[in-house]
């Protein structure tokens, strides 16, 4: 009977969802496996937004000088040809 009781409140719900009737909200402030999550910690997001910017700073700088000597060789070698 305790398995059963779940799927009797949803399928009521989907009843009243089928005649357009409004559908309250389950109180999940009492069960412990509806625990609210934490809001997540603003330094911690901002350290991560700042170590990516570096790491995308270390590689805007080596892919930098690689595509300027590609670019460098590239014109020679066409002009070459």
């Amino acid at each position: 009977a305790r398995r059963l009781t779940p799927r009797r409140t949803s399928d009521s719900q989907a009843a009243k969802l089928l005649k357009g009737e409004e559908v309250a909200d389950e109180d999940t402030s009492s069960n412990p496996l509806f625990k609210p999550i934490p809001q997540p910690s603003r330094l911690e997001a901002l350290l991560i937004a700042n170590q990516m910017q570096s790491y995308c700073q270390q590689i805007n700088a080596f892919s930098g000088q690689s595509f300027a000597k590609l670019f460098l060789l590239q014109s020679l070698n066409s002009g070459a040809q």
